[in-house]
């Protein structure tokens, strides 16, 4: 049996995200670091990477899942939303997960200063930034 995947729901979920954060669609891929024609060859029927669908979600804080249309509810594995993002997007109130916080590695100031760094930053550079550290530690740094 042959899955088909259908390019007209993650179009609907993209232009509603974008509607509820109150951005355009052009803001939205461009601080993903996307192509602006990426939005006309989706639509076109066109499958987008699972690297760009996931861009997407991280930018929206949904999970892919739910872009894809393949769950109802926005939330990224066992991180509940319950405020909105940009002003609307909202998860549901009444699930609770009990988990414990991962346990936090020992940091140096070196680390610490990164890490504020690495918040100032915009997404597009945040995936560059990524994407040379994961560069780094696959050629054994």
């Amino acid at each position: 049996m042959k899955n088909e995947f259908d390019t007209s729901l993650l179009i609907d979920k993209i232009e509603m995200l974008c509607r509820q954060a109150g951005i355009t669609r052009t803001k939205m891929f461009d601080e993903c670091g996307l192509n602006r024609h990426t939005y006309n060859n989706i639509k076109s029927g066109s499958i987008p990477s699972v690297d760009k669908i996931a861009i997407i979600a991280d930018y929206f804080h949904v999970s892919v899942d739910y872009l894809l249309g393949r769950e109802e509810s926005p939330q990224q594995g066992n991180n509940i939303q319950t405020g909105d993002i940009q002003g609307g997007i909202t998860g549901n109130n009444n699930l609770s997960i009990a988990t414990a916080p991962p346990p936090q590695p020992p940091t140096d100031s070196v680390t610490d200063e990164f890490l504020k760094v690495f918040q100032e930053l915009s997404f597009p550079d945040k995936l560059y930034v990524m994407n040379c550290a994961m560069e780094k530690v696959k050629k054994g740094a």
